[in-house]
């Protein structure tokens, strides 16, 4: 069985992830949270729409490291849309719980999430960016399989239903998949497993107005705040899809057949914060004048234009409703 480094042996906490998050992580679960922990360990299929704000990541990463930990072949493939929500949100928290556990938990951590976590006896944790991925690609993260590993999603949403069905069909020898995150689509694998699919998952539901701040259950830093979700609503209307699907946690209602959808527009979001800066693209010049599009709210510093012909031209300061200033 999985053993700290000193010995104690883990396997007593299997059964009882909420316990393991209590004693190892030194972490206390407030009662949503509790159960959803208790829905990981009694069910191979759980899926969770989340308002913002209500603990998700930390539970996804504190049952990545109870599976690994508890289970003697314990593994966990994480995944989420965008390289930033994989690298820099998800598995950034799983080193965190790694890194801060009340006793060592052993094996060598990696800096990039496909080096994850690993452990001497074969046990692991370590994940991928579904928008960097290649269906033909993924047959390197799927080759890990077998009833004790786990298949972990975090916004789920915004994984396309031909992904999410390749890891599924890669659980064939058994195996758990636990999928969770803001419900921004009303179509595809995690809007299934809601409706069409709801048979064979066990599905929560945790909108931010559940939050352990707002009903007065006890003070967790991180967790929504009363503040925070009255003035969504002021700003956005209770009736809005912001509202409904970051605070509400309930799938927006909003054709994807719109110009402009959630979905489109939570994707053009992660692209954007993945751009290149402008500085990196800059080159000097010496015309005098010149043009830059502007692209949202956000405007390059200045920087290089272009002109249609493939003239370079410097570019000039945009006012922010996109007049040009000589």
């Amino acid at each position: 069985m999985a053993r700290y480094e000193n010995g104690l042996d883990l396997a007593e906490y299997r059964y009882d992830p909420v316990r393991f998050f209590r004693d190892i992580l030194g972490i206390e679960p407030w009662s949503d949270q509790r159960d959803l922990i208790r829905a990981y360990r009694d069910h191979p299929n759980v899926a969770v729409r989340a308002g913002q704000k209500v603990s998700k990541t930390v539970t996804e990463a504190g049952i990545a490291l109870h599976r690994a930990a508890t289970f003697p072949a314990g593994k966990v493939v994480f995944f989420a849309p965008s390289d930033v929500q994989t690298r820099d949100i998800l598995y950034a928290e799983i080193l965190k719980r790694h890194e801060e556990a009340r006793v060592p938990l052993g094996g060598k951590a990696h800096k990039a999430p496909a080096g994850g976590i690993r452990w001497a006896d074969g046990r692991m944790i370590f994940g991928f960016s579904a928008a960097a991925t290649k269906k033909k690609h993924l047959e390197t993260f799927l080759g890990h399989s077998g009833d004790e590993t786990l298949f972990l999603g975090d916004e789920a949403s915004g994984i396309t239903k031909e992904i999410l069905e390749t890891i599924d069909g890669n659980r064939g020898g058994g195996g758990a998949m636990f999928l969770g995150g803001n419900p921004t689509q009303n179509h595809g694998f995690f809007f299934d497993a809601f409706h069409i699919d709801r048979s064979r998952w066990c599905t929560k539901h945790i909108p931010s107005t559940r939050s352990p701040n707002v009903t007065g259950e006890r003070r967790i830093r991180g967790c929504a705040l009363p503040e925070y979700i009255e003035e969504c609503r002021a700003r956005w209307g209770e009736g809005s899809w912001r509202y409904q699907v970051k605070i509400l946690g309930n799938f927006s209602k909003q054709s994807e057949s719109s110009l402009f959808s959630l979905t489109r527009i939570e994707a053009a979001r992660e692209r954007w914060m993945e751009q290149p800066s402008a500085e990196d693209l800059a080159e000097e010049v010496t015309e005098v004048q010149g043009v830059v599009a502007r692209r949202g709210a956000r405007l390059p510093p200045r920087g290089l234009g272009r002109h249609a012909r493939g003239r370079a031209l410097p570019v000039v300061e945009v006012l922010e409703c996109g007049r040009l200033v000589q």
